[in-house]
């Protein structure tokens, strides 16, 4: 599409997104640009600048494609990213999606920082602990892909003043109990590592 033409169509459907509800956009994205997937990248851009681009806006909108991986909506946010439930194409199942919100995707240390989680949490394997799957960036959006377990988030679960003393032992040994139960190979005595 020649150039004007493209920035024609590109106003066009930006000015008819931005009078739609916000959470009617992607669908709408999705059918206007025909699976124009550039054209797409352009106009979220410009819907996520409209918002300010600022602290709060979020990197992603549902139906937004990033990767393998389809945004179906935003789950929380919080001091290192925002995570969102997301369609894994390729293996059809659930994940929860993470990236590094917009006001810190350009700061070299936050982005250390998500990489080294990244790192942590591939080398754990426990079943309090999701497993990470995937490791990405794509459009200078950097991402991890991680098991998405459905249920109550944390701040449903904990309240703002903190966990009464007797319900977080009672959640602390239950997850203890849950680590050290003996497997097969396991003496009582070792706790470190189930195979010796």
């Amino acid at each position: 599409m020649p150039g004007d033409a493209r920035w024609e169509k590109v106003e066009q459907l930006y000015n008819a997104a931005l009078e739609r509800p916000e959470a009617e956009r992607a669908v709408f994205l999705g059918e206007a640009c025909g699976g124009d997937e550039e054209l797409r990248r352009d106009l979220e851009s410009l819907l996520g600048q409209a918002q300010g681009g600022a602290p709060g806006a979020s990197v992603l909108v549902a139906g937004r494609r990033l990767s393998a991986y389809q945004v179906i909506s935003k789950l929380g946010e919080g001091g290192m990213g925002e995570v969102y439930l997301a369609e894994d194409t390729r293996l059809g199942r659930r994940v929860a999606l993470k990236v590094l919100p917009r006001e810190l995707a350009g700061d070299p240390a936050r982005k250390a920082r998500f990489i080294h989680e990244a790192r942590a949490a591939s080398a754990l394997n426990h079943p309090n602990i999701v497993a990470l799957y995937d490791v990405g960036s794509e459009g200078g959006i950097d991402f991890l892909v991680m098991e998405y377990v459905d249920g109550k988030p944390l701040s449903e679960l904990i309240p703002r003043k903190g966990m009464p003393l007797k319900e977080a032992l009672r959640c602390a040994f239950r997850s203890a109990t849950r680590s050290l139960a003996p497997t097969p190979r396991a003496s009582c005595t070792a706790t470190s590592s189930p195979t010796t």
